[in-house]
């Protein structure tokens, strides 16, 4: 977990995990959750944020990082994310 502040005042967060992958050879990174407060994005708080994510993923030797959204598409692509497939979900109630 990364914390963004401001004046000793949180502003941003992004939570990434270090998970192993049959698929990828070895670790890949997923970033569970970003989130800027509202009246500070658009500053580039959330890119930072990313790009910290990015190099401590890097450091884990990790072949991807991953993020599962179908919020803010445009933004990931925007640091060079791709869409490659599609989440499916159920609800364990």
């Amino acid at each position: 977990m990364l914390v963004a502040e401001h004046d000793g005042e949180p502003v941003g967060y992004v939570a990434v995990h270090r998970l192993p992958a049959l698929f990828a050879g070895g670790v890949v990174a997923v970033v569970e959750e970003l989130y800027v407060i509202p009246d500070r994005r658009a500053e580039g708080i959330g890119a930072a944020l990313m790009a910290e994510a990015e190099h401590i993923a890097s450091g884990w030797g990790a072949a991807h990082i991953c993020v599962a959204t179908s919020r803010a598409v445009d933004f990931y692509k925007g640091l060079g994310y791709e869409p490659t497939a599609r989440f499916l979900k159920k609800g364990l109630d």
